[in-house]
């Protein structure tokens, strides 16, 4: 079973509670609220979840269309945020049902990692985005996602990039890179790998077991619900540590983003 059929299966990676109080939540808006800086004209917002982003894409009447692999997703978006402008369709993006050229801009956060072929997803969004158009991009940072492993630590991922791997794929597919940046840069130790992630990754070694995993997917609820609530999970007091964990920023010399957010200009003749 591919990357995608398993996304498929279990909903969407991008279906939060909602509520609009937790840290994670205010990371995902804070993209959005950058990608409206750099896009124009007609939107394609790749696993859009339940399309919060994609609403937040469509401001100004701005015509966003987003796809996701979830027909849960896909479902609960068309009910909660599809507008005249904004509408919502199932489908994978690495066979989009799209003519060439078709989109100004192309929103796709936090979605490379998880499909089987990177490279060619690329090139499938280069198709559909027009000469000049420009594709607002983010991945996690491997060197703390997968600190000093080969593979990610994330079953959920068939692959991580350190940020000088990202650019160069993206820059063999859409040479021009008008912004390089991210959120949340910090010292690349251990140090922050486990603050940020190990409590998380630790369940994901007992997904897998018949027994075990429903217990783990139990824990992580309860986990997120309560404690990821009042301590990690919720909005910090200072607004200063909030803006330093949302924000997107170009890059900060001597530290790396926990997540890459790249923005490409479509500006060479196609024929990759």
């Amino acid at each position: 079973m591919s990357q995608i059929e398993r996304h498929a299966e279990i909903g969407s990676g991008r279906l939060p509670e909602m509520n609009w109080k937790t840290i994670v939540e205010q990371i995902h808006i804070e993209r959005y609220r950058f990608a409206l800086t750099h896009i124009r004209g007609s939107v394609l917002d790749i696993a859009c979840g339940i399309g919060y982003g994609s609403h937040i894409l469509g401001q100004e009447g701005r015509m966003v269309v987003g796809v996701d692999v979830s027909a849960e997703a896909v479902a609960q978006a068309n009910a909660t945020f599809r507008t005249e402008h904004v509408s919502f369709e199932k489908t994978d993006g690495g066979a989009l049902p799209f003519v060439n050229d078709r989109f100004d801009s192309i929103v796709s956060f936090e979605t490379i990692e998880h499909v089987d072929d990177p490279k060619a997803f690329l090139v499938e969004l280069r198709r559909v985005l027009r000469p000049g158009g420009t594709l607002v991009i983010s991945t996690p940072n491997k060197r703390f996602h997968s600190f000093g492993k080969p593979s990610p630590w994330n079953p959920f991922h068939t692959v991580e990039y350190n940020p000088e791997d990202f650019y160069a794929l993206l820059t063999s597919i859409i040479p021009v890179v008008t912004f390089s940046g991210g959120q949340e840069f910090l010292d690349c130790d251990i140090r922050n790998t486990l603050r940020y992630n190990f409590s998380e990754f630790r369940y994901y070694n007992f997904d897998a077991h018949p027994v075990v995993g429903k217990f783990a997917d139990w824990l992580k609820r309860w986990k997120r619900k309560t404690i990821g609530q009042a301590k990690t999970f919720g909005l910090p007091p200072e607004p200063a540590l909030l803006k330093h964990r949302t924000e997107v920023v170009p890059l900060v010399q001597g530290k790396e983003p926990y997540t890459m957010v790249l923005v490409c200009k479509n500006e060479t003749t196609k024929g990759v």
